[in-house]
């Protein structure tokens, strides 16, 4: 549905309801990139920092164009953030495979939606429709991929025990 409705994104009630159902989406995902084991506060800082620097170029590029879209699209990278989070801490819990193969569509995810936001708010970008559903659609399906590998490494381990 978030899908349908971003079509029409300079339409603002559309806009932002295909925010807020991308966000459920992207809460499901962190759900299940969610694991009970303990994560090395080392790997944090350097993944905090490029989070940072990123948000920060893209916030000084859209920035003065927001107005009244500025909640919407604040939540929204949080999310982002906080599924990308997620997918990289996922590392020595799930096999390397599947944490790479996730790890790589939640990357091509949020190019994908770095590249539509600047399209929205800033200017046109060099093969701009090309990198949003490419990126987009190629994530997902590696996103998904990712967790199936890893659901089918847990299956043969419990076959084992």
């Amino acid at each position: 549905m978030g899908d349908i409705l971003i079509i029409d994104h300079l339409n603002k009630a559309k806009f932002i309801i295909s925010i807020l159902l991308f966000v459920v989406g992207k809460l499901i995902y962190i759900f299940k990139f969610t694991h009970k084991e303990d994560f090395s506060n080392k790997r944090l800082l350097p993944f905090l920092v490029v989070c940072f620097l990123s948000v920060a170029f893209l916030y000084n590029l859209i920035f003065t164009n927001l107005k009244g879209y500025f909640m919407p699209v604040t939540l929204y990278f949080f999310i982002s953030l906080v599924m990308t989070l997620f997918a990289y801490l996922r590392k020595d819990v799930a096999s390397n495979k599947s944490y790479y193969t996730v790890l790589s569509g939640v990357l091509l995810f949020v190019i994908s939606e770095a590249t539509m936001v600047v399209k929205t708010f800033y200017g046109d970008v060099l093969f701009q429709d090309f990198i949003v559903m490419f990126g987009y659609g190629f994530g997902q399906y590696l996103i998904i991929l990712g967790l199936m590998i890893d659901k089918s490494n847990n299956s043969d381990l419990i076959s084992k025990i």
